[in-house]
């Protein structure tokens, strides 16, 4: 985690309320206020106060909050992104709760970037020239001839699946979580139950028993932690 330095809290706490702002102290909440210039110590789910002025009038205090690791979902940064970004609104929203100020970020530089305002979020990736291996099995799929050069694409796919599911992963608790995952993540078995139209071929006491099948399994298998491998989902086009 990196430490709260006096003149980066500064800079955003004026960038997000519009006007200069001198901080005055900051602790861990709880403990005695603090002039110093940074801290090193408050860790992750340790929140902070800070008392500063606005403006060289105005005395205010905020909370700054962080989010520790654990296993309930909250393994992975992204994790705990999700959490804060949904907290944002939903305390402004709740009657009589605390305000939110804003939900930022630390950079890899230890700065801190303000999220409050965002509403939808992307991604921007190195461009790899090529084309699509789904054509390969559109025209396998209509009729056209199996080459050797399909079964050679096929090995470096299952090498790849290969090399990297058989690396082990660090903590055993994932595996708990990646189990009820693959039974009830919108991605996984419970979401793809659910995106199956209504047909007399699949009526819904087949998708149920389904399930309920699933969970059963997820009871006999989430003990065989020592099974836990890096994964890669799926191939996309």
């Amino acid at each position: 985690m990196p430490q709260l330095e006096r003149s980066e809290i500064e800079r955003y706490l004026g960038r997000i309320i519009g006007k200069d702002v001198t901080l005055l102290a900051m602790a861990p909440l709880g403990e005695v206020q603090s002039g110093a210039a940074t801290i090193k110590t408050y860790g992750y789910g340790k929140p902070v106060r800070l008392d500063f002025a606005v403006a060289s009038e105005c005395r205010r205090s905020a909370v700054f909050h962080t989010m520790a690791p654990n296993c309930f979902g909250h393994e992975f940064p992204s994790d705990r992104a999700q959490a804060l970004l949904w907290a944002h609104p939903a305390f402004n929203h709740l009657p009589r709760h605390v305000r939110s100020l804003d939900v930022g970020a630390f950079q890899s530089d230890g700065t801190l970037a303000s999220l409050g305002r965002a509403e939808e979020f992307f991604q921007i990736t190195e461009y790899a020239p090529g084309r699509g291996y789904n054509e390969d099995l559109e025209r396998l799929c209509h009729g056209g001839k199996l080459r050797h050069l399909d079964c050679d694409r096929a090995d470096a796919l299952c090498d790849y699946l290969l090399d990297i599911h058989r690396r082990p992963g660090p903590d055993p608790e994932l595996y708990k979580r990646r189990i009820r995952e693959l039974v009830g993540h919108g991605e996984c078995i419970m979401g793809l139950t659910d995106s199956y139209p209504a047909h007399p071929a699949v009526p819904p006491s087949l998708l149920e028993e389904i399930e309920q099948l699933c969970v059963e399994w997820r009871w006999k298998i989430k003990g065989l932690q020592h099974r836990l491998r890096q994964v890669h989902g799926d191939f996309h086009p």
